[in-house]
């Protein structure tokens, strides 16, 4: 791994050997970033052993103890090292560690669900569950038996009032690590795939022992490939007609700065992308009253006619152009053009582009028409 300095010596006899480049500034801040204590100690050509956090009396006493809980924030799959050194050693995980440990693994397996339905990563979200968890377990929620108990005496103002000093805490350290530079990183939608295949994988992994569950690593291996090409529309039109979405380099342009402000909330979460209807307007080329045009990556112009007064000015389209309107009646040119009828039996669509032509995808056509569409 040359970005990180590795290297792995293999020999004849089968014998491996990684060496490894100082990843700090010195040998101590370089284990203070392992795992494990049993894992950051070090011998040098003397033979003196450096062993800054004990870790040879935890091989002594057959415990497991973490350096620091923002080293499993780091790297969640340090977990299953750690797991996987207690039950080939047998030995036990401190209890501290095993909090970092179940809140990374809980992290990690809800985070790709939530980042496929939310479009967004909380960067910082392990350390906010280290930080709060144990209040929870410790007053949030025995304050909250204890105030249920005496609230048919009525004396539960008490344990109420701890309860809401735990919440209080909760919310401001939310509150506080939210607001930190890069707590919250966008990411476009994942496929129909990506899912299933992460859940395939992790369940081999958690039913299967030995090498044989590393196989799991493959379908989830496979759904961050998928996930990593996901691509979106070129073109997105609102089933009302009121909105067109174009991509472009600097991400989606809107044709409107106002209206449909959901549908363009959706797109642009869809997008992973964090602007929003303003901002996105504002990439459109060129706007001139109710009337939107821009260049699509097919060739040909994309136009948005919105109200009468977009009608009034609209030019006519050409056969290599695509028209939207908001407003029934009929238009002038031989282009592709979506009107009110014809998106009320459609609804939404989806316009992508094959060697240059256009390919149109309805709602119909991804979900399948309900008994109560037309």
């Amino acid at each position: 791994d040359k970005d990180r300095g590795t290297l792995r010596l293999c020999f004849a006899s089968g014998e491996e050997v990684d060496l490894v480049s100082l990843q700090g500034e010195s040998l101590w801040e370089d284990l203070e970033r392992r795992d494990l204590r049993i894992n950051a100690m070090a011998i040098d050509s003397d033979g003196s052993l450096a062993d800054p956090f004990d870790g040879r009396e935890d091989l002594r006493s057959g415990q497991l103890r973490e350096i620091r809980a923002e080293n499993f924030r780091e790297d969640p799959l340090r977990v299953l090292r750690g797991v996987r050194f207690a039950a080939q050693l047998d030995f036990v995980l401190e209890p501290d560690s095993i909090s970092s440990a179940r809140s990374a693994v809980a992290g990690l397996a809800t985070a790709p669900v939530a980042a496929a339905h939310f479009n967004r990563i909380a960067q910082w979200g392990l350390l906010a569950n280290l930080t709060t968890v144990p209040l929870m377990g410790l007053v949030v929620m025995p304050a909250a038996v204890v105030a249920a108990c005496l609230a048919p005496f009525g004396l539960e103002a008490p344990a109420l009032w701890v309860l809401g000093r735990g919440l209080a805490w909760v919310l401001t350290v939310a509150h506080e690590i939210a607001g930190w530079d890069g707590a919250l990183r966008h990411v476009v939608a994942p496929g129909a795939l990506v899912l299933p295949l992460m859940a395939l994988g992790g369940l081999f992994a958690m039913l299967w022992r030995g090498r044989v569950a590393m196989l799991g690593a493959g379908p989830v291996l496979a759904a961050l490939a998928l996930w990593s090409t996901a691509e979106r529309p070129a073109i997105l039109i609102a089933e009302s007609g009121g909105l067109v979405g174009l991509t472009g380099e600097s991400g989606r342009a809107l044709s409107r700065a106002r209206g449909s402000g959901f549908v363009a909330r959706v797109w642009l979460e869809n997008d992973g992308d964090g602007a929003d209807q303003a901002g996105a307007a504002l990439r459109w080329p060129e706007v001139d009253g109710g009337l939107a045009s821009a260049p699509m990556p097919g060739g040909g112009t994309l136009w948005h006619v919105a109200g009468q007064r977009g009608r009034a000015s609209f030019p006519g389209c050409r056969s290599s152009d695509l028209a939207v309107f908001n407003t029934p009646g009929l238009h002038p040119g031989a282009c592709l053009a979506f009107t009110p009828e014809t998106l009320r039996q459609s609804g939404a669509l989806a316009v992508t582009f094959s060697e240059g032509a256009p390919q149109v995808r309805t709602v119909a056509d991804q979900s399948g028409r309900r008994l109560w569409t037309p």
